[in-house]
Parts: C-alpha cells; sequence; structure tokens
C-alpha cells in the first residue's frame, strides 16, 4: 500500500473535504489538553468559517471550553485519514460549533501504486467537462484515478466535486468515455510557471 502525507491549505479543499464528511455523517475524535478523547458525529457547514458536530457521551461536553484549541482526527473515503486544530466556538450541548481550519494534515493510504506520465512521449489527457472539452497534461496515473495539470488562470475550468469524462489519454482513444470525480485541487508554483494539479478519482463503469 502506498502511502503519502500532504497538509491541505485551500480554504476550498478542506471545506470540501469537511462537506463529504458531514454528508456521510462520518465519526470524528477531539482531544482535550489533558488528553481526554471525545467521540463526535460531524454533523454540517455552518457558513464559511464553522462547522457543528455532536458529542457522543453524555458527560464529555463539559470537558470542551469556549474559545480553547482542540486537535480533531477522523477517517475518510478511499483510506485517507485527516487532522488539525480547531477552536471550539460555543458550549452548546449536545451540539457543538467548531472553526473550519486553515490547514489539514492529509495522509493518504493508497491501494494502487501511482506513476509518474510527464516522461512519456504524449502525456496529454483529452476531458470532457462540465464547461467543455479541454486537453491537459497528465501528471501522474494508478489503477483509482489519476492528476492531471492546467494554467492557474484557466482555474475557473475545474472545481472540486466536478464530473469528467476522458476521451483520450496519450495516443489511447476511449470509445466509452473513462469517468471520473475531481476529488483535488492544489497549487504547483515554480519560478517559471504556475499551475494547477487536479486529482481525480475514476468511478465505477455505468450499467447499460
Amino acid at each position: 500500500m502506498e502511502v503519502s502525507t500532504r497538509t491541505e491549505t485551500t480554504a476550498q479543499n478542506i471545506q470540501a473535504i469537511l462537506r463529504e464528511l458531514c454528508h456521510s455523517k462520518a465519526s470524528i475524535e477531539l482531544v482535550t489538553e489533558d488528553q481526554e478523547k471525545i467521540s463526535c458525529i460531524i454533523d454540517k457547514l455552518v457558513g464559511e468559517t464553522s462547522f457543528q458536530v455532536t458529542i457522543k457521551g453524555k458527560n464529555q461536553k463539559d470537558l470542551l471550553k469556549e474559545n480553547k484549541e482542540y486537535s480533531l482526527g477522523c477517517g475518510g473515503k478511499e483510506g485517507q485519514i485527516y487532522s488539525f486544530i480547531s477552536r471550539c466556538l460555543d458550549d452548546g450541548t449536545p451540539v457543538v460549533t467548531l472553526s473550519i481550519p486553515e490547514e489539514m494534515n492529509v495522509i493518504e493510504q493508497r491501494s494502487h501504486k501511482r506513476f509518474s506520465t510527464l516522461t512519456m512521449n504524449n502525456p496529454y489527457l483529452e476531458v470532457l467537462t462540465e464547461t467543455g472539452n479541454e486537453i491537459y497534461i497528465l501528471n501522474d496515473l494508478s489503477q483509482g484515478g489519476l492528476s492531471f495539470l492546467i494554467p492557474s488562470h484557466l482555474s475557473e475550468k475545474v472545481r472540486m466535486g466536478d464530473k469528467i469524462k476522458i476521451k483520450k489519454m496519450g495516443k489511447q482513444v476511449f470509445q466509452n468515455y473513462l469517468e471520473g470525480i475531481v476529488i483535488h485541487i492544489s497549487s504547483l508554483n515554480s519560478s517559471t510557471t504556475s499551475s494547477l494539479k487536479i486529482g481525480v478519482r475514476f468511478m465505477p463503469a455505468s450499467k447499460e
């Protein structure tokens, strides 16, 4: 199993991760200064700066203090593990409002090894997105997904959660398009260029 670690700092991506965790009613563990562990369920986002959790234990709410920061950890789909620091914004019972963090540590435990494709003779990807037909540079590839690069000034063309259809990869043309969903967007800056790395997870083939 391939394991990678990154720190997510893009607000849009962090909100998308929390939104997905809310949708699945994921369990999350909150740790106090005294190393007390509090089990919670992630309920919903509140605007762009906070989210709510429901504490499972009846007597654990008293362990939290308003305006104090706490460590949180949670597992997600596809083997991801998320950890971050959040501030308690109120002392409601049993629902607690926490701040959305400015950064989030992400551990990805991929069951499929990824291979770099930038050295291919024709490392290009032709895709049909929600805004039209585009050609991008293929960055890496695995059985579970891929990533591609786009110039930063084209950022409006691809958004988190967008579904894409892959028409061509290198010289390979697909009669039945490969389908995927955008699960990650991050910046790749160098001295000569500014690009975005778009992470895509393949979707199960639709049954006709």
